[in-house]
C-alpha cells in the first residue's frame, strides 16, 4: 500500500493506493467530514462506470482519478471516497485538483516499479 497526505491550511486529504493483483484501488478522503460520496472504476482507456450518492459532487474527482490511472497502467482502477470542506473556496478546489494530478504521476511510477519487481520475482 502506498499512502499520500496533502495538508495546507484547512485542506487535509489522505490518498491510499492498494495494488490488487495487476489492478489499483485508490481511496481518497479528507476535509471537515471524510466520507464516501462517489466511486468510479476505469478500465484501460475507454470504459468508465461511476456511482454518485445523492447530493455529492465527489464523482468529478473519482472519475478523473479512475480514468487517468486505468489509462496510464493499462488496467483497472477503482477510485472511491469523498472530500468535504465547508464553504470551500475556488483556490482550495484548484489546489486539491493540482495535488491529485501530481499524485497520479507518483502512483503510476510506484505501480510500474512494484509491478515490474513482482513480475521479475514471479509473484504475479
Amino acid at each position: 500500500m502506498t499512502q499520500f497526505e496533502i495538508e495546507r491550511e484547512r485542506v487535509h486529504i489522505s490518498i491510499k493506493c492498494i495494488m490488487v493483483g495487476e489492478d489499483l484501488c485508490v481511496i481518497i478522503s479528507g476535509g471537515d467530514r471524510p466520507h464516501i460520496g462517489a466511486a468510479a472504476v476505469g478500465y484501460k482507456e475507454n470504459e468508465l462506470k461511476e456511482i454518485t450518492f445523492c447530493g455529492h459532487k465527489d464523482d468529478i474527482v473519482m472519475q478523473a482519478i479512475a480514468k487517468k490511472l486505468s489509462y496510464r497502467v493499462n488496467g483497472k482502477c477503482f477510485a472511491v471516497g469523498g472530500i468535504h470542506l465547508d464553504h470551500i473556496k475556488r483556490e482550495e478546489i484548484e489546489f486539491i485538483l493540482g495535488c491529485l494530478n501530481r499524485i497520479v504521476e507518483r502512483v503510476v511510477l510506484d505501480y510500474r516499479v512494484n509491478f515490474i519487481n513482482k513480475s521479475r520475482s514471479g509473484a504475479l
